[in-house]
């Protein structure tokens, strides 16, 4: 049987820092978090020997670890965040899915097109902090993205991303707002949901 080593990295990775926040150990700061999960996510994408399913269930976990879906989820929800805040453990795992597709997506073509990612400082906040970097490809095409985080349990967790000052989350709550002010909260859902399977879908192609 054939092992694949950065897999089994990549689990030692999530391991250690898993143990390092229940022990209290000092955990990376905001650039060095950043810059990890993109190191990992392109050492995984570039991995000849890691099946391609395996490479996406890598990344999603990947994803998971670094990005606050809670918040993120609450954040988008807008004004309708405390009106159904006994349903976010209906609304969280879908838009998880949601956005973790999306962004495997994105990042799968970008790793194939080939990028180089400048990381250009930081500004923070007390527990909050912006992160920013600066991508270009091998066409020459270049963009900016913010990573927005904030210190969670002594981890830095990313709960927006800006691509040219288009906010992930300002662009979700919009979509959200205006579903919710039409249908019934079940209705978003059961959309939702559709959303979902049509990409996963689109993925295995």
């Amino acid at each position: 049987m054939r092992v694949c080593l950065p897999a089994i990295l990549f689990c030692f990775y999530a391991y250690f820092m898993a143990l390092g926040v229940v022990l209290g150990i000092e955990t990376a700061g905001p650039t060095e978090t950043v810059k990890s999960a993109a190191d990992q996510a392109i050492l995984i994408l570039r991995d000849p020997l890691i099946p391609e399913e395996t490479k996406s269930e890598l990344i999603s976990s990947l994803i998971r670890n670094y990005f606050d879906f809670i918040d993120i989820s609450k954040r988008v929800l807008g004004t309708y965040r405390h009106q159904y805040e006994s349903r976010l453990e209906e609304f969280v795992p879908l838009f998880t899915e949601l956005v973790e597709k999306m962004y495997l997506s994105q990042i799968k073509q970008a790793v194939r097109e080939g990028i180089n990612i400048e990381y250009r400082g930081e500004r923070k906040e007390k527990d909050f902090t912006e992160v920013y970097t600066y991508i270009s490809d091998i066409n020459k095409e270049s963009y900016s993205i913010e990573y927005r985080l904030r210190l969670v349990k002594g981890r830095w967790r990313i709960y927006d991303i800006q691509v040219e000052g288009i906010s992930l989350v300002n662009n979700y709550r919009s979509q959200f707002q205006h579903l919710l002010s039409r249908y019934s909260f079940d209705e978003v859902l059961e959309k939702l949901k559709a959303k979902v399977v049509e990409i996963r879908k689109h993925l295995k192609k």
